[in-house]
């Protein structure tokens, strides 16, 4: 039979004598970018000053020692401000006496890589600047949660959209010279317009003011229609105006729509009545010659047809977009 030895544990344990001191074995642990920095976000400038060339490129390569990306934008102060000393360190070393990089070689190759470090510089803050432009958190709409079932989708509520194109709420108001523009200009006009707002002490709100080439324009975000007209009427009829200039408030343009496959055996002179003959919901209404006003035609690939296109009235637009209209035997679709 074989014997088996006896393996002993063997446990150290720390000498009670007092010229011995436990031997303790400690982990390091590596700051972060954000914990080196931190002392010096208040003030750069004073904390940082005085640091070696290399120092400071030991703080620059912190930049790609973060955690948290999202936090750079935090601390590009205190990138700048070692950019500043790095690029200062950097001319001074470049215009240093040529003759002692003739005898160095080592100092010639340190000049090469300082050189190309500055290159490097504004490459760096390029880069930051798009960093702290990516990481900006902008205001966006929360998309609403699909429903899981056919009840929840029924019973959901939209949510209302926040953003919104505040010049589609602006009303405009425009000024023009009544006579003798190169006399009564733009400029001349703005300038007597803001005295007469400001005399005036209108209440409409008053967005801003722009002068064109041949007016004056005022962007308005006044709701209220009496006092958009009242601001009118004040600028109109003031003494300082003398009847140099007239304010109004633009007329939006009538829709217009093209009707498509047109046979060009058609009659262009008389189209507009035949709309009419041909449209029992036109029968009735007066005056159509100035609400359908024939502006031009269309060549198509088919010589046989051609699209036309007419300006029309608010009201001739909704009944003939809703409806199938017919020209003499042929029918055709309108569009916008």
């Amino acid at each position: 039979m074989t014997k088996r030895k006896n393996q002993k544990q063997i446990v150290e344990t720390p000498s009670d004598s007092e010229g011995e001191t436990p031997s303790t074995k400690t982990k390091k642990t590596e700051m972060t970018a954000e914990e080196i920095l931190e002392p010096h976000l208040q003030n750069p400038s004073a904390t940082l000053a005085g640091k070696s060339l290399e120092e400071y490129v030991k703080y620059n390569g912190l930049l790609h020692r973060f955690n948290d990306k999202r936090s750079i934008p935090k601390y590009l102060p205190i990138f700048k401000f070692i950019q500043s000393q790095l690029e200062i360190g950097i001319e001074e070393i470049v215009n240093d006496d040529d003759n002692m990089a003739e005898n160095n070689t080592e100092l010639s190759d340190l000049k090469e890589d300082v050189k190309s470090m500055n290159k490097g510089l504004s490459s760096v803050q390029n880069e930051l600047s798009k960093i702290s432009k990516i990481l900006t958190p902008k205001v966006s709409t929360q998309l609403p949660i699909k429903p899981n079932s056919y009840a929840q989708a029924v019973t959901s509520t939209p949510i209302p959209k926040e953003n919104f194109n505040q010049n589609n709420q602006l009303k405009t108001i425009i000024i023009k010279a009544t006579s003798n523009p190169d006399i009564v200009t733009p400029t001349i006009i703005d300038v007597k317009v803001k005295k007469i707002i400001n005399e005036s002490k209108t209440a409409a709100k008053i967005v801003n003011m722009k002068t064109t080439k041949a007016s004056v324009i005022i962007n308005s975000a006044e709701n209220d229609n009496e006092k958009i007209e009242t601001l009118i009427k004040k600028i109109n009829e003031h003494s300082i105006n003398n009847n140099s200039f007239k304010a109004y408030t633009p007329k939006k343009k009538d829709p217009t729509i093209v009707i498509k496959g047109v046979y060009m055996d058609n009659n262009i002179t008389n189209i507009i009545s035949q709309i009419q003959n041909n449209n029992s919901e036109l029968e009735n209404i007066t005056d159509l010659e100035n609400k359908i006003k024939f502006l031009f035609q269309m060549k198509k690939r088919n010589p046989k047809f051609m699209d036309l296109v007419f300006r029309v009235s608010p009201e001739i637009f909704q009944i003939i977009n809703q409806k199938c209209s017919i020209i003499s035997t042929l029918i055709f679709n309108t569009a916008k």
